[in-house]
């Protein structure tokens, strides 16, 4: 079987070459897919983590306090505060989608404001932290250089630090200044704040509010992306599928062509599973080769896309066994003509 197999691959090379080509590249898309998936919900925990918290506390009824942003009522953080099993609590202003503008660019970003040296904002990768109302450390993702200024609803910052990989909504970059910058944006200078960062365990929950673990504040900012998600796993399946196309119109085309070749081994006394095995083979190799090239080429390709990519070491190690499922699925397009060819074509049928 691998002898016959082999020598047809030789004989058919530019098809079989063809045929890996395409599901080299289908395969490498459905990776990205995966990694556009991953990269989603990687980002979401790293912003979340990043907070530093045990616990949010948000107003009653409020979704999370990345996604639903209310004011949170100055009574309830001072209840809060002083609440047993509260080792810290510190003030977040969170104002979701916002445009920064510096000279020509605009960019759309998400903003936190925290108090400086509390919880909040993520170590900074350049520079230094946010300490007063102007400053700012932005992720790289917004392209600001550092000691460079941008306008936020007429608030003007100065990048002091930036961070690398804190972003959300699908690679909304996060720009993190100080509790009284966001409150100069969000309520006009008031000292209000949208949540609460605590570390450690509160006894009970202050009146009109709500505990959020971060874990929760995750699925909540998974759940705006819910169709973006669903929809990338779609268009994979439609991937495999077309990988299953492409390998089995080659297989079908290498059968027809060999209609003879499998009458003269049944003619000798193969069976119908031997002739059919080595079309089996021969769809698993090209699938094997064509998931290995596009492990290899991913990370390639994955650069034209405006974000980093995180694809799951899961779908990596999975990627192998679906492509050979994919090539058995796709060597059944030329089990008819195995089961169809006559014995009696090898002693010179037509």
């Amino acid at each position: 079987m691998w002898t016959v197999t082999l020598a047809d691959l030789r004989m058919r090379a530019r098809q079989f070459t063809i045929a890996v080509v395409g599901a080299t590249l289908v395969f490498a898309m459905a990776l990205m897919m995966a990694g556009l998936a991953g990269s989603f919900r990687a980002e979401v925990g790293r912003t979340v983590d990043a907070v530093g918290a045990d616990y949010f506390v948000v107003p009653a009824g409020a979704g999370g306090p990345f996604t639903s942003p209310a004011e949170v009522s100055g009574q309830v953080v001072r209840i809060a505060q002083h609440t047993p099993g509260v080792l810290a609590a510190d003030p977040l202003v969170i104002v979701p989608a916002v445009t920064i503008a510096s000279g020509q660019d605009k960019v759309l970003v998400h903003l936190i404001g925290s108090r400086p040296g509390g919880m909040g904002a993520p170590p900074v990768r350049d520079g230094r932290a946010a300490t007063g109302p102007g400053d700012a450390v932005v992720d790289t993702l917004t392209h600001l250089s550092l000691g460079r200024q941008f306008t936020v609803a007429g608030h003007v910052f100065r990048v002091v630090g930036r961070v690398h990989g804190y972003s959300y909504l699908a690679g909304t970059p996060t720009v993190y200044v100080t509790a009284a910058g966001a409150q100069a944006i969000a309520f006009a200078g008031r000292p209000d704040v949208t949540a609460l960062a605590i570390r450690g365990r509160p006894a009970r929950v202050p009146a009109q509010a709500a505990l959020v673990t971060p874990e929760q504040a995750k699925k909540d900012l998974l759940r705006t992306l819910a169709n973006g998600l669903r929809s990338l796993d779609v268009i994979t399946v439609f991937l495999w599928v077309v990988a299953v196309v492409i390998i089995g119109a080659v297989v079908y085309l290498s059968a027809m062509e060999r209609r003879r070749d499998f009458a003269v081994l049944k003619a000798i006394g193969s069976s119908t599973q031997w002739a059919y095995g080595g079309l089996a083979l021969q769809a698993g190799l090209v699938a094997i080769v064509s998931g290995v090239l596009a492990i290899a080429i991913e990370p390639f390709i994955s650069r034209a896309i405006p974000m980093e990519l995180a694809v799951p070491s899961r779908d990596l190690w999975l990627l192998l066994p679906i492509a050979v499922v994919i090539g058995l699925l796709a060597s059944l397009s030329g089990l008819r003509q195995v089961m169809r060819a006559d014995p009696a074509l090898a002693f010179g049928g037509a």
